[in-house]
């Protein structure tokens, strides 16, 4: 199984295909890899809705995808294991720096809490 973080122009070419009912070349991707695990970065995630018709069905389908946040490029940086990145992530939105997006226990992800605030304000509904 292989991991793959798709971009803002896929996740719009997959929901225009869907939505027109074309299997494309986003849809036949898909097909053609049925067992890869799909990511998507809170930017995508804030790209995607910015043109969205209904920001809350785009919600809802783009739920089945994996969150991509900073910790995971920290611990390929810093050869730190995820545990220590993610006490430090903590630490870190206590101060302000980062904001955790996904109100859960595990499986949260980080962002830059400068930008989460400057999309936030520019896309209602985000945080």
């Amino acid at each position: 199984m292989s991991d793959y973080l798709l971009d803002s122009s896929f996740v719009i070419d997959l929901l225009n295909e869907l939505a027109d009912g074309v299997d494309g070349p986003a849809v036949a991707w898909l097909a053609a890899h049925p067992r890869a695990r799909l990511w998507i970065s809170p930017v995508t995630l804030t790209e995607v809705l910015e043109g969205a018709d209904d920001p809350a069905a785009v919600r809802r389908y783009l739920a089945r995808f994996r969150w991509q946040g900073i910790q995971a490029a920290l611990v390929g940086v810093t050869g730190l294991i995820a545990a220590t990145i993610n006490k430090s992530l903590v630490h870190l939105e206590r101060e302000g720096i980062v904001a955790e997006l996904t109100n859960r226990r595990r499986g949260r992800v980080f962002a830059y809490r400068r930008y989460v605030d400057e999309l936030a304000a520019e896309l209602p509904g985000v945080r």
